[in-house]
Order: C-alpha cells, then structure tokens, then sequence
C-alpha cells in the first residue's frame, strides 16, 4: 500500500491579485458620513476620524440629529436626515453611512432620497450575516442601549422574525453615561472594558454565538480586541463602510461613461 507523505500548504503569491487588492479602495468619490450634532470621537476606528478609512471621506452633520432623537428616531429629523443625505451626493459621495447606528430608523428614508448605496448602520448586514452563522449559531449584537432595539427596527430591515440574536447592550455603563453628553469625552480604556464586560454577560447566557455586530459606532476602535479576546467574527460600522466602497467603480473615471 502507498504511504501517504503528509504535505505542508503551498503558499502562491499571485502578485496581479495582490496589486488589485491593495486597489480596492480607489472609488470614483468619497464616502459620505452623515454626522450627529453632538462632537465626534476622535480615536481611529471611529467614523468621525478620516484616518480610519482607506479612502477619501465627506462630512456633513444632519440639523437637530442629537444621539437621544436619533435613538428615539423621532419622526421630526426624517426631512433634516434626507437633505442632509441629498447635500453628501452633491458633494461627490458614491456611498453614504452616519456615525450612529440608530440611524437605521432613517435607512428608508435615506434611500428614497438619494440613488447612490446607502448603509445608515451596520444594523443592515444583520439579514446577510444569518445566511453566514454556521452550526444553527447566533448573532450577538452589541448595541449603545438594548432598551432602543426593539424588534420592529430589526424587522423593518429585514431581518425575519425567528432569526437566531441575542441584544446587549453598554446601557448604564460609564462610557455610556459619557456618550449622552454633547462634546462626550470617552475614556477609550474604559469603553473597552464596558463593552467586554457586555459581552461576557452576553456569553454566558447564550453559548451558541457565532459572531458580533456592533451597532454601536464608537465601539469602532475596540473592535480588534473584542475579536482577538472572543475568537469570534466582529462586524463594525468600518467594515459596513469598506463593504459599501468595495462595491462601486473604482479606478479613473470615464468622462465619456453614461
């Protein structure tokens, strides 16, 4: 009988491949980033600060958008958030998010506003990701206040309603106190240590999850952390913003394009 010699993996660098994917992020336009009144995080990793993106970014902030409306979703901002969401596509956007993902209450009216992709929260991957959870698994959202989630938000983006999740949320932590204030100023060791301690609360009670979404957008920069102290997939506003800008036209515009 043949013996079977035990093979170390191949590694081929296929340097075209590798040239195209460093070029990924090279869109015709920016991202628009719809922001709140209230100042923005400074740390890389969040959407307020243009390092934290392999591509140009345009900023506006929507009149009357503070966190607690936004959160509240009060109907009021709907004409504030769709011209604000018409003034980024003027200004050269090809995708557009915001820097608070309860936004997400506002993702059909943005839309209806504008023709370019729009994701106002990571909240909208949540269909995708309950095609991607394997092994009958969960999908742990992680969110500012699990008070706010409530089901019909989740549904009206389309999620189903026996979707296997499970809600968590930073709500009566100190970052989270600090967040509601108008120049909120975050300890970033502390948001880490609130949003873990979140999290472990989360898996205790549910030992099925198989990836984190992170509604909330200053979780940002804990992101790599949270993966590397879980071991599970973490999906972000940043990685819902790479997935908008990795699908519209990139490379030298064709003026003569119609």
């Amino acid at each position: 009988m043949r013996k079977e010699v035990e093979r170390a993996p191949v590694r081929v660098e296929n340097r075209l491949m590798r040239s195209s994917f460093t070029r990924r992020f090279s869109p015709h336009g920016p991202l628009g980033i719809m922001m709140l009144e209230n100042t923005p995080m400074p740390f890389l990793g969040c959407m307020g600060n243009p390092a934290t993106f392999e591509y140009p970014v345009v900023y506006r902030t929507a009149p009357g958008a503070w966190a607690n409306a936004v959160m509240a979703g009060e109907l009021s901002l709907t004409h504030s958030v769709q011209a604000t969401a018409r003034q980024l596509v003027a200004d050269g956007a090809v995708a557009l998010t915001t820097n608070c993902g309860f936004f997400a209450r506002y993702q059909h009216a943005i839309t209806a506003a504008v023709e370019v992709p729009v994701a106002a929260s990571s909240l909208a991957l949540l269909p995708l990701l309950t095609h991607l959870v394997g092994g009958g698994g969960r999908i742990g959202i992680v969110t500012a206040d699990s008070r706010l989630l409530r089901p019909e938000l989740l549904t009206a983006l389309g999620l189903l309603d026996d979707a296997p999740i499970a809600i968590v949320g930073i709500e009566g932590s100190p970052s989270w106190q600090e967040m509601q204030r108008p120049a909120p100023a975050v300890d970033l060791d502390q948001l880490r240590s609130d949003a873990l301690d979140s999290i472990w609360r989360l898996q205790e009670q549910f030992w099925d999850l198989r990836c984190l979404l992170l509604e909330c957008t200053g979780l940002g920069p804990c992101s790599a952390e949270i993966r590397e102290r879980t071991g599970l997939p973490v999906y972000d506003a940043v990685a819902t913003a790479d997935f908008l800008m990795a699908s519209v036209p990139h490379g030298p515009k064709d003026a003569s394009a119609h």
